[in-house]
């Protein structure tokens, strides 16, 4: 057992026992030479690991070697104590700062900006890990592994699941990960990238509801979550993307999902805060639907069966003509304004909002009075941040 003031290698002197588990403990040490405080992580050789925890911890060590990112520990040394003891041990630079999952349970409470900041970081780190030759996935970002440092930046710590090569078939890998932050094609040993996006959704909802995901409810393997906090319609169906059951349905990569994170803060920032006066739009909003009401006639952007999303959403538009109804199904590329139609049979330009749907375009306005210029400014921006556009 090691003991505190102990020193390792004639250099790494243990300073406090940061956590533990069978076979496993991880100090905060000072290296002697440098003066500086590091990290050791260590791993016991007995009946209780297995080999493919030694490999996976050799495999860390491999990995963070070549690693070079601010926000990610470096690699300082790797060595296996004497043969009485016959640890492994891990050295990498540490880190001040609080886990996310500490703060947490400190009562912590973060709103969407601050998990807006947080996701972007995230995400660029993401952008580097995957976009290495091979790529390298994480496969087990969670709170406890994500330090707060005291300027805000988020360190991703713990690269003790990691994996340094996409899943392919007929291949077998160690099952690694923590339950309810990694998605089923994972627990089921085939991790990819969107692997990683999963698990970073699912941290997202951790830290916005206060709540782990393995304890909130479920509908067809979805976490239900929008109804425990009030966030925008836009940024609720980013995170429904990132932690869809099926992988081929989530971003295609961390960029990718970045890209439609700053599109929504875009959207956000460019809102008009109140309409016009006597106005005569009413729209009612969800994250799943928005109904828009001028002059007493309905129109209905709702989602589309069980939330499909690619490159953009999914709808289906409902509406009334003259006694007549009509249903229209497909993605919305854009949302526009417009000068054009048509008052009583007469041709005669008024403001109106094009919706693009597939290959076909429809207004969204009213037939009299026609909406005023403020009007329509004002909706077409509240559609655009409704729907997370640009």
């Amino acid at each position: 057992m090691l003991q505190k003031q102990q020193v390792l290698q004639d250099r790494y002197q243990l300073q406090e026992l940061l956590g533990h588990n069978a076979g496993r403990e991880t100090w905060l040490v000072v290296d002697r030479q440098t003066q500086t405080p590091v990290v050791v992580k260590l791993l016991t050789f007995s009946d209780r690991v297995q080999w493919d925890q030694l490999r996976l911890f050799e495999r860390e060590a491999q990995i963070l070697k070549h690693l070079t990112h601010p926000q990610i520990p470096q690699y300082q040394d790797f060595f296996c104590l004497d043969e009485h003891l016959f640890w492994f041990a891990l050295v990498q630079s540490y880190i001040p700062g609080h886990s996310l999952k500490q703060l947490l349970e400190q009562g912590k409470v973060f709103d969407e900006s601050d998990v807006h900041q947080i996701a972007k970081q995230i995400l660029h780190i993401l952008i580097y890990l995957h976009g290495l030759s091979p790529p390298v996935l994480h496969r087990d970002i969670k709170p406890s592994n994500l330090i707060l440092d005291e300027g805000g930046n988020v360190h991703l710590v713990d690269f003790g699941s990691v994996q340094d090569r996409v899943a392919k078939e007929g291949a077998t890998f160690t099952i690694v990960g923590t339950y309810g932050y990694a998605p089923l094609e994972q627990l089921g040993g085939r991790a990819t990238p969107a692997s990683d996006l999963y698990a970073l959704g699912a941290t997202l909802i951790h830290l916005l509801t206060g709540v782990a995901p393995d304890k909130l409810s479920q509908s067809d393997g979805r976490l239900q979550f929008e109804d425990a906090v009030n966030l925008n319609p836009g940024f609720v169906r980013w995170l429904w993307r990132l932690t869809e059951v099926n992988a081929g349905l989530r971003f295609l990569t961390a960029r990718e999902a970045l890209q439609a994170l700053q599109n929504n803060e875009e959207a956000i920032a460019g809102l008009v805060a109140t309409k016009p006066v006597k106005s005569q739009i009413k729209l009612q909003k969800s994250p799943q639907s928005l109904e828009i009401l001028i002059n007493k006639k309905w129109f209905n952007l709702k989602t589309f069966a069980t939330y499909i999303w690619f490159d953009s959403q999914r709808f289906e538009i409902c509406w009334s003509w003259f006694g007549l109804s009509r249903r229209q199904q497909g993605w919305i590329r854009d949302v526009d304004q417009v000068s054009r139609g048509e008052l009583q049979g007469r041709k005669k330009t008024f403001p109106a909002v094009k919706v693009t749907v597939g290959v076909h375009e429809y207004l969204i306005t009213s037939v009299e009075p026609p909406l005023t210029e403020a009007e329509r400014d004002w909706l077409l921006q509240d559609l655009r941040q409704w729907l997370g556009l640009e």
